[in-house]
């Protein structure tokens, strides 16, 4: 595990399989730690997952936290909330939902990420879930079910504060 520093002080270990890239920048206030980031024959890049974290004084609320990092997200991540099947410019996207979560409010909205294999394309559940950690952290988790849905996403994140120091 390696431990990364946070923007305003304070460091967290990263899960094992995530890791920084230093390929471009996004909000000085935060980091991301990218699962199994590759690039594509495309030229492009893509990972199997992402984790934007940050201390909670760099923000004004989650909901900014959350708009404000999804741009770390991968061409495939960003455009996972429009419903299967859109044709048009006119998309229809998965709803967010706001509630509480056991660490506190939460944000969260589920996608349909596609993968693409040697002979198929194979499109995969997922989700995008930020929330607000009592140890001062916010993080927006991206994940797919196959790799935790929801309940792993906040073990990622508890597992990442009870890191932080």
């Amino acid at each position: 595990m390696t431990r990364i520093d946070l923007p305003g002080g304070g460091s967290i270990l990263a899960p094992s399989g995530y890791a920084t890239s230093q390929r471009r920048s996004f909000r000085r206030s935060s980091i991301v730690l990218y699962r199994k980031l590759k690039n594509t024959m495309g030229g492009y890049e893509e990972c199997d997952g992402l984790i934007n974290v940050a201390r909670s004084e760099g923000f004004a609320d989650l909901e900014t936290f959350a708009i404000e990092t999804e741009s770390a997200a991968t061409t495939r991540w960003l455009h996972g909330n429009l419903k299967p099947g859109w044709t048009s410019f006119e998309s229809e996207k998965f709803p967010i939902q706001h509630g509480q979560g056991p660490f506190g409010a939460e944000r969260i909205q589920e996608l349909t990420v596609n993968t693409t294999g040697l002979f198929n394309v194979s499109v995969n559940v997922a989700w995008r879930i930020a929330l607000q950690h009592p140890r001062g952290l916010l993080f927006q988790v991206w994940l797919f079910e196959k790799h935790g849905g929801l309940a792993g996403a906040r073990r990622l994140a508890d597992q990442i504060a009870q890191s932080f120091a």
